[in-house]
Formats: C-alpha cells, sequence, structure tokens
C-alpha cells in the first residue's frame, strides 16, 4: 500500500497527525505571504518572519537566538555540548522518559527560556513530585502572549465582548420576552429567536452591526509582579461530601493585580468612530450610538451587581475565613471604582461565568434552572475569583 493509513498504537484507531494539518497550514500561509518559491521548496527558516515565529524554523536557521515557542526544544538542543547531544538522544532511544525529563530540567536556563513566570507553592510541590514520575505530567495553560516578546495580553476582542453583553444586557431590559420566543410545533418547545440582537440593534447581517463603530486593541500586561501559575479549583458551598473545595488539575497562568499584591497594568486604545454611527449603508441608518460615559456606566452596573450577587450566593456563608477575606477585599476595591472618573468594573477571560457572558433577563427565562450554577474557579492558596479588572479612560489629546 503506498499510503498506509496512521493508527494510533495502542487502541488502533486511524488518526491524521497534527504535523500533516500544520505542514498544511504553513505552505499555504508561505504561498500568502509570497515567501513561496523563494527557499526551493523547503520551508522559510529565516527566524525572523512571522511565519517562522508562529511556525518555528529548523535548527539551521542563521538566527539561533530567537527561536518560537514552537521550536523551543530546538533551541535547548542547539545549546547543548557534543556530549550533551548524544547522551540524551541515546536516552530517546531507548525510551528513558525519567532521565529525559532530569535532563531537560537541568539543561532549561536563562539563555534558552523565553521568559519566567512566578508558580504558587503547591504548584512546586507537585512539579517536583511528578518530575520522578514517568507516568504523569503538569500540562499548564499558557495564558495569550504577543509573538515578539512574549508579554501577557488580553484580546481586544475579550474586550468588546465583555462590553457588548453589558450594553446588550441593559437594552435587553426594554424587549419583552415573548418577542423572543417562539413555540415550534414539530419539537414541543418554545425556542429562542436568533435574532435578539435584530430586534433590539436593528440590523439584518455583521455589515450592519453598530458595534462595529467600537474598535479595541490588544491590552499589553505590564509589571514586574503581574502573573503567576496556579492550580484553578472548583469551590461548592456546603458540598455534601464536606469538602467544598476539589482539585480539577487545571494549571494556568493567570494575571494578578492589587488585589492579590500584584502590579499588572497595561493600556489599550477604544475608539468609536462616528463616521460610522452617521452614514447610512444600503439605505440602513445606525440609530443606536455610543459615547464612553454610557459604556463605562452600563458595564460598572452589570458587573458590579453581579459581583454583589456572586459573594452573596457564594462566599458570604464559606466556612474557610480566607474566602470570606477575600470576599470582604474585593467587594472594597469594586466599591472604590467611581464612574464619574470614567472607571468601571469588567470581567473577561474563560472563567468569567454564564452571567457575566449572557444576557440577564433572556437567559433562559422558560427553565428552572439556576443560571449561577451551584458552584466557582477560584485561584488555589489566594481562593480568589478570576476575570475582574478596572478599566480607566483617558482621552489621547
Amino acid at each position: 500500500m503506498d499510503n498506509p493509513i496512521i493508527k494510533n498504537p495502542f487502541n488502533g484507531e486511524p488518526y491524521i497527525p497534527g504535523s500533516s494539518i500544520k505542514g498544511k497550514m504553513r505552505a499555504l500561509m508561505e504561498l500568502v505571504e509570497g515567501n513561496a518559491g523563494s527557499t526551493g521548496g523547503e520551508p522559510c527558516n529565516c527566524g525572523n518572519c512571522n511565519i517562522c515565529k508562529v511556525f518555528g524554523c529548523g535548527v539551521s536557521s542563521s538566527n539561533t537566538n530567537e527561536r518560537s515557542p514552537t521550536r523551543l526544544m530546538e533551541k535547548i538542543f542547539s545549546s547543548l555540548s557534543q556530549q550533551e547531544k548524544e547522551d540524551f538522544l541515546s536516552f530517546i532511544d531507548k525510551s528513558y522518559i525519567k532521565e529525559i525529563a532530569k535532563k531537560l530540567h537541568n539543561y532549561v536556563n536563562d539563555n534558552n527560556i523565553l521568559y519566567k513566570v512566578p508558580v504558587t507553592k503547591s504548584f512546586e510541590n507537585k512539579f517536583n513530585k511528578k518530575l520522578e514520575d514517568p507516568e504523569n505530567q503538569l500540562i499548564v495553560y499558557e495564558t495569550y502572549r504577543s509573538l515578539n516578546d512574549y508579554f501577557p495580553v488580553i484580546p481586544g476582542s475579550s474586550i468588546k465582548g465583555a462590553i457588548r453583553t453589558a450594553i446588550l444586557s441593559a437594552y435587553g431590559e426594554e424587549i419583552d420576552n415573548k418577542n423572543l420566543y417562539y413555540y415550534d410545533h414539530r419539537r414541543r418547545e418554545t425556542l429562542l429567536k436568533n435574532d435578539f440582537e435584530n430586534i433590539k440593534l436593528n440590523f439584518s447581517n455583521a455589515k450592519n452591526d453598530p458595534f462595529r463603530a467600537i474598535r479595541i486593541t490588544d491590552f499589553r500586561i505590564e509589571g514586574k509582579n503581574s502573573q503567576r501559575v496556579g492550580d484553578v479549583v472548583n469551590y461548592k458551598p456546603n458540598r455534601k461530601r464536606g469538602n467544598d473545595i476539589s482539585q480539577m488539575q487545571n494549571i494556568k497562568e493567570y494575571i494578578i493585580g492589587s488585589c492579590l499584591d500584584g502590579d499588572a497594568k497595561g493600556e489599550f486604545e477604544l475608539t468609536i468612530d462616528d463616521f460610522l454611527q452617521e452614514i447610512n449603508i444600503n439605505g440602513f441608518r445606525i440609530d443606536l450610538r455610543f459615547n464612553i460615559e454610557d459604556i463605562f456606566e452600563k458595564c460598572d452596573k452589570f458587573y458590579k451587581n453581579h459581583l454583589t450577587e456572586e459573594s452573596k450566593k457564594f462566599y458570604k456563608e464559606s466556612i474557610f475565613q480566607n474566602i470570606k477575606n477575600m470576599r470582604d477585599k474585593l467587594l472594597e476595591e469594586a466599591e472604590k471604582i467611581d464612574t464619574s472618573q470614567k472607571e468601571c468594573l469588567i470581567r473577561v477571560g474563560k472563567h468569567s461565568h454564564v452571567e457575566n457572558v449572557t444576557i440577564d433577563k433572556h437567559r433562559a427565562p422558560e427553565t428552572k434552572r439556576n443560571i449561577w450554577g451551584t458552584s466557582r474557579f477560584l485561584i488555589e492558596e489566594e481562593y480568589f475569583p478570576l476575570g475582574f479588572a478596572k478599566l480607566k479612560f483617558e482621552e489621547i489629546k
């Protein structure tokens, strides 16, 4: 057979290697960027272009000091002596997993790393324990970072999505539920229409979406003590088994601000394009206009209300004193945020929970399900929720 199907050696299931998909994506990107044909049919190996930064470059690259995360192993390997390389390859040939892990641990140094992040004591203990165990691993979910200098970044789209949710929730109070739902006779159930935003914002396609007038750049995180690696735990008050906190092996890089004695801060640009709010587009005129004061007022109200409600439902009666202390500190910091000074509370990120990414009045009103759920994701040791941040607007003149 010329092209045998690749199968998993453990269960015999066929699969497509990720490297095949990656190679195809790279080839198409090089074609789009105009790199194809300039390297004699081989992948670009310069180490400087955007494609090399995303997909990596080979060990023969002339630029051996600048490598992408996808080729970090190559950077470490190229820094070894000839004897170290031979020893390392012999361990790989013999599948000495523990020795490979130990060697990698010893080889990593300031000359071949991309960035450093402090870790919690709990994570350090887990890492040292599992270093001797070939059957286990600790997977750390990295935060989104810039390709140039590896600073952590909050995508502008995440901030815009949080703003959009707060604004739509405020306007959603004006829409009656009967306009949003219909009865499907075939399925014999009440279903949500797919045009909630169309009803309020009066647009029929993305080209006419009034939120396109808002543009937000990525938010680069600065600060010497702005990041940490630790476990995210599941906190469920009054769990029947008597243990309110359970481990999930959900280890993350996360951003730390003033509530956790961190100094994370940064800047992004928020632009409102008045031209897009005023012109007619194919006979359509946008009737929803935005201003900074309105955005900040609606965001602050939406996220502060949810923080207050979350603290009552989950933290107020906690048996853990440090969770009560967290609640008091978080509410105290939120209370200091002043919309009259063009400040607001916001919440972004994967662990923001459903109530912060959906619209209040129209969140599954036909069901009796508790939309708040029964548990919260908290950072281990400090027991803080994730995603809360303060935005402050300063006009650029």
